[in-house]
């Protein structure tokens, strides 16, 4: 009854909703972005992307392209895509200028920005449009700010100074609004929105998943851990790595695999620490896939070795495809697997080792890839994020002066 209700409320009183962010470059951010704007579209509600930098591989997931779209029913929703176009902070007044026309002509009632860079450009604009609801989406729970450039760890320290000007801040995962909450001005509302699934494209399908698996040499018989992760120091990819070459050295016949793309220096120290462990032969090392639904059904065991994170997407995702997953406690791991058994300490090697071990048993990850299925279907879904920012958004309306 309450999903009626919704929807009732959406097809009378359409929002004119318009998400900010940097690009739709794939990331788990962008993807709930496009996951959240095809979502609410297809209900009816007048839907905007504004992006700063074009040529995001996830562009085309708004455009309607068929063979990349995932939910066959949001197919072609009429999602507008803007391109503001930015070249450095030098522009930056500029893109401002351009996003405040865009935001006026498409007569705007509710700004949602995505990541700290876009949360302060929404700021700066809601100055010149008074009556915009502006919302901050945060997608983290926290990072070591060392390991990143001059202008993210400027942007990071000015955002509190800036965070009593949005009407509220919507964080992915409990870990991040407790973290916003402590950093942001006393009187801000942080709330809580998870991270949606789209379980129309992720879901079982062992057939793609051999076909990739034989594409790597990989037979059916041998238990393959897969961790697809950017490569940056957060994703805490050489301590995976430290854990494969302990267990190689009890399982020899145990393939890896990682996928993702990122910070070439990074990427380079982990080759080379690869080479140095002797275990290039049962590591394969692949870019970014687009098909991740057949990367995810191609694994026995997902992995993720983060120090931080949010609402870790691929957990749902590869949990949506009916697999087993182990992930170190961080940001809300513990509360998308609800299984304690299958979280470790962040940096322990000797522990993510023995949750390896303990899930060569085949019966007891066929029983933990299937309760996790249930999980995710039941909390996780697209609808459930679409209502839940509804409700979050309703209320500002209503409230707000005329």
């Amino acid at each position: 009854m309450r999903l009626q209700s919704i929807e009732q409320v959406s097809n009378r009183n359409p929002l004119r909703l318009a998400f900010l962010i940097g690009s739709l470059a794939r990331g788990g951010a962008e993807v709930q972005l496009v996951l959240l704007a095809k979502t609410l579209a297809a209900r009816g509600h007048d839907v905007s992307v504004i992006v700063m930098k074009s040529g995001g591989e996830l562009e085309p997931e708004l455009q309607g392209t068929p063979e990349l779209q995932g939910t066959p029913e949001l197919q072609g929703t009429p999602v507008k895509l803007f391109h503001a176009r930015t070249h450095g902070w030098l522009s930056a007044p500029f893109l401002i200028f351009k996003i405040v026309r865009f935001l006026r002509k498409q007569q705007t009632t509710v700004l949602y920005s995505f990541m700290p860079e876009s949360n302060i450009i929404a700021a700066v604009v809601k100055n010149f449009i008074s009556k915009i609801i502006l919302i901050w989406g945060h997608r983290s729970s926290g990072f070591k700010l060392d390991d990143y450039g001059y202008k993210i760890r400027f942007v990071y320290k000015l955002e509190p100074f800036m965070s009593s000007i949005p009407d509220m801040i919507i964080a992915n995962s409990h870990a991040g609004a407790k973290l916003l909450s402590e950093r942001c001005h006393p009187k801000q509302c942080v709330t809580t929105v998870p991270n949606g699934i789209d379980l129309k494209k992720f879901h079982p399908n062992r057939d793609a998943g051999r076909k990739l698996r034989t594409s790597w040499g990989v037979g059916n018989g041998t238990l393959l851990i897969g961790l697809p992760a950017r490569f940056d120091p957060v994703k805490d990819h050489k301590t995976f790595i430290y854990a494969a070459a302990e267990l190689l050295a009890v399982y020899p016949d145990t393939k890896f695999v990682i996928a993702g793309n990122g910070d070439q220096n990074y990427k380079q120290e982990v080759m080379q620490q690869i080479n140095d462990l002797g275990i290039a032969d049962n590591v394969i090392v692949n870019s970014a896939l687009n098909d991740m639904v057949a990367f995810y059904n191609s694994l026995d065991l997902l992995t993720l070795t983060s120090v931080s994170e949010g609402f870790p997407n691929i957990l749902g995702e590869a949990m949506a495809c009916g697999v087993a997953c182990i992930s170190t406690d961080v940001g809300d791991a513990r509360l998308i697997l609800g299984d304690d058994s299958q979280i470790v300490p962040p940096g322990n090697t000797q522990a993510l080792v023995s949750a390896w071990i303990k899930f060569y048993d085949k019966p007891l990850r066929t029983e933990k890839a299937e309760r996790g299925l249930g999980h995710v279907t039941q909390t996780f879904s697209a609808e459930t994020m679409a209502d839940q920012t509804l409700d979050m958004i309703r209320p500002l309306i209503e409230t707000k002066p005329s």
